[in-house]
C-alpha cells in the first residue's frame, strides 16, 4: 500500500513539473485539470470537436 501512495505521488510530481501547474493557483489547477479530463473523456466518447 505504501508504494502504491510513492508511485501516485511520483506521478502527481512528473504531470506537476511536464506541465507546470506547481505554478497554477488551485482554481487554476482545478480548470486545468477539468479541461484535460473533458478533452480526453470527449475524445473516447467519439465526439467529434470540429
Amino acid at each position: 500500500m505504501a508504494s502504491l501512495v510513492k508511485l501516485m505521488e511520483k506521478k502527481m510530481l512528473q504531470f506537476d513539473v511536464t506541465f507546470a501547474t506547481y505554478m497554477f493557483t488551485p482554481m487554476e489547477k482545478f480548470f486545468f485539470c477539468k479541461s484535460l479530463s473533458f478533452l480526453f473523456f470527449a475524445y473516447l466518447s467519439g465526439v467529434p470537436f470540429f
